[in-house]
């Protein structure tokens, strides 16, 4: 990973963790050439039990998008409809 991709990464884990509806916590972040690849595991915030996890992972999918520098964002993360416990 270039230094340019390390700081979109660090850019763009900084824009998703103010995304308070998600935890991301288990997510794996990274960005190569300007496309964003987001895995592990990506479940509603505490206290988030009547989320529309699709919903969210589209505007999720819009943050991601208009952090400078992220062309695409590809995610093969598992989506989990309950908080963490």
């Amino acid at each position: 990973m270039g230094v340019e991709d390390k700081q979109f990464t660090r850019r763009l884990e900084r824009e998703l963790s103010r995304f308070a509806t998600l935890d991301i916590t288990e997510a794996r972040i990274s960005v190569t050439h300007g496309n964003a690849y987001i895995g592990g595991v990506i479940r509603p915030g505490i206290g988030q039990y009547s989320l529309n996890i699709k919903n969210e992972m589209r505007v999720f999918t819009e943050v991601a998008l208009k952090v400078p520098g992220i062309r695409a964002v590809n995610i093969d993360a598992r989506l989990e409809s309950a908080p963490r416990k």
